[in-house]
């Protein structure tokens, strides 16, 4: 699993990531999330979808092939790297900028003090 500490900013749900990257919090977890502080980002490799417009962005750092898919290595900021599942038939050399998605179903945040999962509308 990718986990991201990040900064939550509640008056623009989203939360603030590496490399001038913003995630916007999906709203479930809107009120779940607080008024604002660190937290942490974890989402499974699966989670992630190359799309030409997402969200997110970085730099392909390696790729992996793992028969039906390639996993990416993706640099968010010159230190955090996360792995992202990707087309096999596709191909990412390494310094390659992506941006991608994180299906919002597929996406949790935990505590960064506790190490606590959080829950959408704030449920402990």
């Amino acid at each position: 699993m990718n986990l991201i500490t990040g900064r939550w900013d509640a008056a623009a749900g989203a939360v603030r990531l590496p490399g001038e990257n913003r995630y916007p919090a999906p709203p479930a977890w809107r009120t779940g999330l607080g008024a604002g502080g660190d937290v942490i980002v974890g989402f499974r490799p699966e989670a992630a979808r190359i799309q030409p417009e997402g969200a997110l962005a970085g730099t392909v750092y390696t790729t992996d092939m793992h028969g039906a898919y390639t996993v990416l290595h993706v640099n968010l900021n010159g230190g955090e790297i996360v792995h992202i599942r990707g087309d096999r038939r596709v191909n990412y050399p390494i310094g390659t900028p992506v941006r991608f998605d994180l299906d919002p179903l597929m996406v949790r945040f935990f505590n960064p003090a506790t190490q606590q999962a959080l829950r959408p509308g704030g449920a402990r």
